[in-house]
């Protein structure tokens, strides 16, 4: 039985509110106490105040985790759940940082020189401004948005593939979209930057199941690259794959500067890795072991410093690091055996700058 009302979709709306009002008491306690010179009643009542608001700190920064991380999303929307999560965190470390200090000042009794409890006031006013900074994004995430309400979950519908569909390749400034036809290899080879090392051991051919046609990538340790004509930075890239009958890695691989530098979402039959490569050395951010089979969409977004790799829909791993120039985008294989490839899709994210 859960203990949650049914119109919440998690426990951090029930949380929000706390830390907002604990510290604004506890700032307005403290101002009060400087007023009236230290008066030990006010900052005794602020130290309690912070002390909870302290507590209150911790559990929602920790539930809007949790939460960003389950709520679904169209991925036009992660950009601005990325930025709520930045202020969020600056937020939180201040706070985990001002607290001990505030009462490391009480009980040394430097809080009554009027000085020092004047620059803590100041402090918990930057604190605070950052508080409202991170309140208003996730406000406008409800409101403007509609995280986490059940319309905002309606738009979110769970991609598979379409039985019949003609094959296309179609690219705009903003998406990328090549749903494979039967003249799949000839797109791949003209249109796409098809690069496979040694190419004697690297098959392409095109084969049909009850949905119509896919292509079929035939390896024998061997490595093999599709890159697509755009360069993007924020961006979401998803393929419909299916590795039964490959040992190796798929790899969607984003803000490629060259084949030594790169974010990559690395896809196989044992699970997820995202990671780095930056001059061949590979830096892993998160990894997650799972059983996977049959047709699948492998997924990684990557927007503003936060990077998300998603398995049919679902948030599998979860990274954060600082962003490389914006870069083509594209596919690695690695390995031996056959990856079949029925859709690809890219769309341009527009960062999040308020």
């Amino acid at each position: 039985m859960s203990i949650l009302p049914d119109w919440a979709p998690n426990i951090h709306p029930l949380l929000v509110h706390f830390p907002i009002v604990a510290f604004l008491f506890a700032l307005l306690f403290d101002s009060i106490a400087l007023i009236l010179k230290g008066n030990q009643t006010w900052r005794n009542a602020a130290l309690i105040i912070y002390g909870l608001g302290f507590a209150a700190v911790i559990a929602t920064y920790w539930s809007g985790q949790q939460a960003a991380d389950s709520v679904q999303v169209l991925d036009d929307i992660l950009p601005a759940i990325s930025n709520h999560s930045d202020w969020a965190t600056r937020a939180f470390w201040f706070w985990i940082a001002f607290v001990p200090l505030r009462y490391g000042i009480h009980f040394r009794r430097l809080d009554q020189r009027k000085v020092l409890l004047g620059l803590f006031v100041f402090a918990s006013l930057i604190g605070n401004y950052l508080i409202f900074e991170t309140a208003e994004r996730g406000a406008r995430l409800v409101y403007q948005y509609g995280v986490g309400t059940a319309v905002s979950a309606e738009q979110v519908k769970e991609a598979k593939p379409e039985p019949g569909v003609p094959g296309k390749l179609e690219i705009t400034e903003k998406s990328l979209t090549w749903r494979i036809g039967t003249d799949a290899p000839n797109v791949l080879r003209s249109r796409l930057q098809w690069k496979a090392s040694p190419p004697e051991n690297v098959a392409v051919r095109m084969a049909t199941d009850s949905l119509g046609p896919y292509l079929e990538l035939q390896l024998d340790r061997a490595r093999a690259a599709i890159l697509f004509p755009k360069t993007f930075a924020d961006l979401s890239l998803e393929v419909l794959v299916n590795l039964d009958g490959f040992r190796g890695q798929l790899i969607l691989v984003h803000h490629f500067s060259d084949s030594t530098t790169y974010d990559y979402l690395a896809g196989s039959p044992g699970g997820l890795i995202l990671g780095r490569a930056v001059n061949d050395r590979l830096e892993k951010l998160d990894e997650q072991v799972l059983t996977v089979s049959g047709w699948n969409w492998f997924k990684v977004v990557g927007t503003s410093g936060h990077y998300r790799g998603y398995l049919n829909g679902k948030l599998q791993v979860h990274g954060h690091s600082h962003d490389l120039p914006p870069g083509r985008f594209g596919i690695l294989l690695q390995g031996s055996g056959t990856v079949k490839l029925r859709e690809v899709n890219a769309t341009k994210l527009k960062p999040h700058t308020e």
